[in-house]
């Protein structure tokens, strides 16, 4: 997902975050706890290299050992803030695409393409060209 975001020549700063979640139903870290999270660091300072690249590792075997009120509480709210994470994510991609589309229409209505051809060539819906001719 991470290298898939460019293609050849593009600029560095239009890689999104990329969070990788794997839920595993065995133990593999030599940690206890359930939850793991990895981000890049530098060995000898730790110091952060950058939060673009985000692995987390569910291990399933682990949380029923760790099994008490509290550790459940700790994981479902984990679990909440990653799908927030997600979702926010998602949302802002949508919102972004959702914008170059408009700007497309726009160009297009501006040199006087008529809405068939605008739906037809973007493979949108005629209800966004309307929305974008009434805004």
């Amino acid at each position: 997902m991470y290298e898939e975001q460019l293609g050849e020549g593009e600029d560095y700063l239009k890689i999104k975050r990329t969070v990788c979640i794997n839920i595993l139903n065995f133990k593999y870290l030599k940690t206890t706890k359930f939850h793991t999270g990895y981000r890049l660091k530098e060995m000898e300072t730790h110091e952060e290299l950058t939060d673009i690249i985000e692995m987390n590792f569910i291990e399933v075997p682990k949380l029923e050992e760790n099994s008490d009120e509290k550790e459940r509480e700790i994981y479902e709210m984990r679990s909440k803030i990653l799908k927030d994470k997600v979702s926010a994510l998602n949302s802002a991609e949508r919102t972004g695409e959702m914008n170059k589309s408009k700007l497309g229409i726009r160009n297009m209505l501006a040199k006087g393409m008529d809405t068939k051809s605008i739906t037809e060539i973007l493979e949108i819906s005629v209800e966004l060209v309307e929305e974008v001719i009434n805004e």
